[in-house]
C-alpha cells in the first residue's frame, strides 16, 4: 500500500495478543483445515511503516510539535536528527498522526507500506506450542531418573529447548509491538 492519497486501514486484528501465544491461531499444532489456512482480510496482521516529507517554516519547532503529537497520541519518539524524526504511533492512530503532521507544512511525499505477519505469527505459535510440549516431556524424563549419561543428554536437550522457547517468545513480543505501534518517519525541509 503506497501512494500519495492511500488511506491506511487500522489493524483490525486488535486481538493479536490472543492469537499469538495462547489463542486459536494454533488450534492443533500440525493440523491443517480450511479454518486454519484461510484468513479473512480483517483478520490479517499488518505492520505499517509510513514516511512523510514536509516543507515547513521552522524545522526545529516542527520537530518539537511532532514529538508532542506522538505523546498526545500515546506514541513515542524513536529517534531524531536535525531534520527528521522517527515516531512509533499506535497503529489505529497512524492515519490521524499523518494528517496532523501534514498540517505543519506542505506534504511533498507520502509513502505507506504494510508487511503481513499473519502466517509468521501462526507459524511461531505452532512452533512455540510444540517446543513447550517437548519441554514438558523432557522434564518428565528428567524426573524419572536414569543413568548419569542419559540424564546429562536430557539436561543438554532441555537447555537447548528452553533457549529456543525464549528466542521464539522474544520474536513474538517483537512482532506484537511492531503490529501495535506503526513507524512514522518524517523528514522536514525548511521553506525557501
Amino acid at each position: 500500500m503506497s501512494g500519495y492519497g492511500a488511506a491506511i486501514e487500522p489493524p483490525a486484528a486488535a486481538d493479536l495478543m490472543s492469537a499469538s501465544v495462547d489463542g486459536p491461531a494454533a488450534a492443533g499444532a500440525g493440523e491443517t483445515s480450511a479454518e486454519t489456512t484461510t484468513t479473512n482480510r480483517s483478520d490479517r496482521l499488518i505492520i505499517y511503516n509510513a514516511k512523510l516529507r514536509l516543507v515547513v517554516e521552522d524545522v526545529e519547532s516542527s520537530l518539537n510539535a511532532l514529538r508532542k503529537m506522538a505523546d498526545d497520541l500515546q506514541g513515542y519518539m524513536q529517534g531524531m536528527t536535525s531534520d527528521s524524526i522517527n515516531l512509533r504511533i499506535p497503529a489505529p492512530r497512524l492515519e490521524d498522526a499523518m494528517k496532523r503532521a501534514g498540517k505543519l507544512g506542505t506534504v511533498t511525499g507520502r509513502d505507506v507500506a504494510g508487511q503481513d505477519i499473519t502466517e509468521e505469527m501462526r507459524d511461531l505459535d505452532i512452533r512455540l506450542r510444540n517446543l513447550q510440549a517437548m519441554h514438558e516431556r523432557l522434564l518428565k524424563l528428567l524426573e524419572k531418573g536414569g543413568n548419569v549419561e542419559d540424564l546429562l543428554k536430557v539436561e543438554k536437550e532441555l537447555e537447548r529447548v528452553t533457549e529456543a522457547i525464549e528466542l521464539m517468545k522474544g520474536r513474538i513480543q517483537f512482532l506484537k509491538h511492531a503490529f501495535a505501534y506503526s513507524t512514522l518517519e518524517i523528514t522536514l525541509n525548511a521553506s525557501v
